[in-house]
């Protein structure tokens, strides 16, 4: 039995509003704090918390306007391959940094 799009709406929804906020406070403190940006083992994770905030940003919320109205944000063809692209670019990068 498949999810109904509305509850995959108002799941995704209370998660991306706290998610926002919360990468750019941890961003900025790692980009801010000079001993904690030089440290080494912090580059990866500055770099997933970049591309984490590029896809909540884009990718997430193009997502829950689909969910929302079950039509893609702007209908033509370039739209939809920058999304696949963002989509699948940034996850499969996300994955091998982790």
């Amino acid at each position: 039995m498949p999810i109904p799009a509305s509850v995959r709406f108002y799941t995704y929804f209370p998660l991306l509003i706290p998610s926002i906020p919360c990468s750019i406070f941890i961003l900025y403190h790692l980009l801010t704090n000079r001993t904690l940006r030089q440290a080494l083992n912090n580059h990866v994770i500055i770099l997933i918390l970049i591309l984490g905030l590029v896809y909540e940003l884009t990718d997430v919320i193009w997502l829950m306007h689909y969910y929302r109205v079950g039509i893609s944000l702007f209908q033509i063809p370039a739209f939809c391959l920058i999304w696949v692209f963002i989509d699948l670019g940034i996850f499969v990068t996300i994955t091998i940094l982790v």
